[in-house]
């Protein structure tokens, strides 16, 4: 599904307490798997940003302040 090393990258960060927020720049049609990624490593809150063409290309997640 090409979301290997997006996995890998999430997994590392949610392990680093320090990081707060994560942006990520993702395929056509990725946003919605990787962003359920991203909730289920603890950022609670999960945004989409699109590009020119209207895809969903950014995805902006950020950990709730009391973790």
């Amino acid at each position: 599904d090409g979301l290997a090393t997006i996995r890998a990258l999430i997994t590392q960060v949610s392990e680093r307490r320090r990081v707060d927020v994560l942006g990520l720049e993702v395929g056509a049609g990725q946003a919605q798997e990787v962003s359920e990624l991203m909730r289920r490593a603890g950022f609670s809150s999960v945004r989409s940003e699109r590009d020119l063409a209207g895809i969903e290309r950014v995805l902006v997640a950020e950990r709730g302040k009391g973790r």
